[in-house]
């Protein structure tokens, strides 16, 4: 068992992907934490730990497999002793499953969620503390999601169309949350996998209509009682044994907004 620390013992962090929409907010959302990007000059012992976020839907190969194993090598030479590596949910694959939670069988996943897969599964071999973040839609700037694209659709006051309108809806997180618990967590074992989200609480309907209010729309929203593939993410490890605290939905929501209408 890894020994109980937190990530950023010196208020400093090695970040991949400091660059991407994530990873530029969460260098602002850090109130106190310095991330330093990674690269072959930086000096050993500046930091304890690496947040590897860099991370491609295109270039899959170079990105999430070549480039992840350079970064462990160089994590090496620095002796770094934590890393955080920024999952995706897309690893549970094609799933229609309520409360997907971490012990959830893989249903074919395509080929980024494999590619995660496999950076998930080289890390555990690793000689690093590991803790895996499997994340849903992160709220940022631009992002090509179904959260996004419901609300650029009540953007346009287009007809919006949903099925399983009363089931939750938690498949999203502010990067602000994912900040607040990386400033808090302490590591408790030596290979972690953990979903992050945000609360369990509201329905597809209610975070739509509540989209819809920010967005002052004027989309007529219909709702479908056929059924259609649906999951939703089971937070309760992270809740119980990590004491995870994401904000309501409507903060997060309205952070988002405001995030998207910064000029």
């Amino acid at each position: 068992m890894a020994t109980t620390t937190g990530l950023f013992p010196n208020n400093t962090a090695f970040i991949t992907g400091s660059s991407g929409g994530v990873g530029a907010l969460l260098t602002q959302s850090f109130s106190d934490v310095k991330l330093i990007p990674l690269h072959k000059d930086a000096t050993p012992h500046q930091t304890q730990t690496l947040l590897h976020l860099a991370a491609s839907t295109q270039n899959i190969v170079e990105s999430n497999i070549i480039y992840l194993k350079e970064s462990l090598e160089l994590a090496k030479k620095l002796h770094v002793e934590n890393i955080v590596f920024f999952s995706s949910m897309s690893v549970y694959g094609d799933q229609d499953q309520e409360n997907i939670d971490e012990a959830q069988p893989l249903n074919h996943p395509n080929l980024y969620g494999i590619s995660k897969y496999f950076g998930e599964q080289y890390l555990k071999e690793s000689p690093f503390n590991i803790l895996i973040l499997r994340l849903p839609a992160v709220l940022t700037k631009q992002t090509q999601t179904y959260i996004a694209n419901l609300l650029n659709d009540l953007q346009h006051n287009r007809e919006i169309t949903l099925t399983n309108h009363q089931k939750v809806f938690n498949n999203f997180i502010s990067v602000r949350d994912i900040a607040h618990f990386l400033s808090h967590v302490k590591i408790q074992k030596k290979f972690e996998i953990l979903n992050l989200a945000s609360p369990q609480e509201p329905s597809l309907y209610e975070v739509v209509t509540y989209l819809k209010e920010l967005s002052h729309s004027t989309s007529k929203i219909t709702i479908l009682n056929t059924k259609k593939r649906y999951y939703n993410i089971n937070i309760n490890k992270a809740v119980v044994a990590y004491n995870f605290q994401p904000s309501p939905y409507k903060i997060s929501l309205k952070q988002w907004w405001d995030i998207r209408n910064e000029r």
